[in-house]
């Protein structure tokens, strides 16, 4: 191979292999605050994953059947401030609901490594896992942004999924993502390949979005977007819904509301229609 094609051939996966490290790893944020804080009595509680069994911990927030879990999205631990974790958790106790937060691998105060949209399935089956083994017969999820995500491609059997700020395509959330911190439209889709290819091969990542999966969701959909989501636009979330086609599924774009901030801008209707979703 000539030297200056080489050296550029080097460049590429030098430069994908350190936005590839960059992307799947997650800083450890520490857990502030407690159900506590909002009135609510709860355990501390911890649990294994399925089938790799890493110790994943939370809270347990008992207020009756059926029950929920609150799937976090990013990096952030189960009392994620911005979206309002322990609010609406209050809020469902006072619906009749058991609430279970907690904290992905390598977040919190979880154990285990963690990466970016990797083994999210093995954490959340542990959760219903240990929800079942306390008796409960019927789960919902609620989760956020890649949350959200990470609950559109489970197949599980649960009663209902609430996806709140879910995004489609990952390949087009990258590019997006890129061009808003001022890259080139050109020079993203240029390095997006090399990106994820490193992903999966330095991490084990393997590249699946939610418009692939989504059909295969054996329950009932919520889907909820802002509005004014600038992260990922509403446009997303009604992608996943058309695509689905679901008479049982349920479409709310709320007013003014910015990225995962659907509850925090109206927590009287977003409570309305998780009520209504669930009591259907």
């Amino acid at each position: 191979m000539p030297v200056l094609p080489a050296l550029g051939l080097a460049a590429y996966l030098g430069y994908s292999s350190y936005v590839a490290n960059a992307l799947m790893d997650i800083p450890r944020l520490p857990v502030n605050g407690s159900p506590g804080d909002v009135g609510l009595d709860y355990e501390d509680i911890s649990f294994l994953s399925r089938d790799d069994n890493i110790e994943l911990r939370g809270w347990y927030v008992g207020g009756g059947e059926p029950c929920v879990i609150i799937v976090n999205g990013g990096h952030q631990t189960r009392n994620d401030e911005v979206t309002g974790t322990l609010q609406l958790t209050r809020d469902l106790v006072g619906q009749g609901f058991s609430v279970l937060l907690f904290d992905f691998r390598g977040r919190g105060e979880s154990g285990g490594t963690g990466k970016t949209l990797t083994h999210n399935d093995r954490d959340i089956g542990g959760a219903i896992d240990y929800l079942r083994g306390r008796g409960c017969s019927k789960v919902y999820a609620i989760g956020f942004s890649s949350g959200g995500a990470a609950l559109s491609m489970f197949t599980d059997n649960l009663a209902g999924l609430v996806l709140d700020s879910c995004f489609a395509d990952v390949h087009e959330l990258f590019l997006r993502q890129g061009v808003a911190k001022g890259y080139p439209e050109l020079f993203v889709r240029a390095i997006s390949p090399g990106v994820f290819n490193m992903a999966r091969l330095l991490h084990g990542y393997n590249a699946m979005s939610p418009k692939d999966r989504i059909r295969d969701v054996n329950c009932p959909i919520l889907f909820i977007h802002g509005g004014d989501d600038e992260d990922i636009p509403p446009s997303n979330s009604q992608e996943l819904y058309d695509a689905r086609g679901n008479p049982q599924d349920s479409l709310w774009i709320v007013p003014n509301a910015g990225h995962t901030y659907s509850y925090k801008s109206d927590p009287a209707g977003y409570m309305s229609r998780v009520e209504e979703f669930t009591a259907r």
